[in-house]
């Protein structure tokens, strides 16, 4: 099992750094470590170690390779054309999801707006308060 990186030691260019997202404690852990979970030693959470990108592209290309030596021809295209759809498929996600954000933000502009009018309004009426309370001390002295 890979192991945390102790404080202090050094970090390599073979090593996964990431950091909780618990307590933000930064963690340098092997890459052989990628995609397990471990406990962080700053707060005990079990947290995921992220799996890089030039990992999963070296996996990638070992599934490939191995296929190229073991498979046909028709594998290694089925499997293209696997990949092309998941392909569409995660484009299609990102561009709903990217429409989803404009309108989540969209919303949210307004709603700030309208959190500053309430901001303001009631400011306006803690003052008006104030000057009341001022007069009716002023009278009853």
């Amino acid at each position: 099992m890979a192991e945390v990186q102790p404080a202090g030691a050094e970090i390599t260019e073979s090593d996964v750094v990431f950091e909780c997202p618990q307590c933000g404690k930064s963690l340098a852990i092997d890459r052989r470590g990628s995609g397990l979970t471990i406990a962080c030693p700053g707060c005990q959470t079990v947290v995921r170690v992220p799996i890089p990108h030039d990992v999963k592209l070296q996996q990638a290309v070992q599934t490939l390779a191995s296929l190229a030596g073991n498979g046909s021809v028709e594998e290694l295209t089925d499997a293209l054309k696997m990949s092309e759809s998941k392909v569409m498929e995660l484009a299609t996600n990102l561009s709903e999801l990217t429409a989803q954000r404009r309108e989540l933000e969209k919303l949210r502009k307004e709603q700030a707006e309208r959190v500053a009018k309430l901001r303001s309004e009631f400011t306006s009426i803690q003052e008006s308060l104030d000057r009341i309370s001022f007069i009716l001390e002023e009278s009853a002295g």
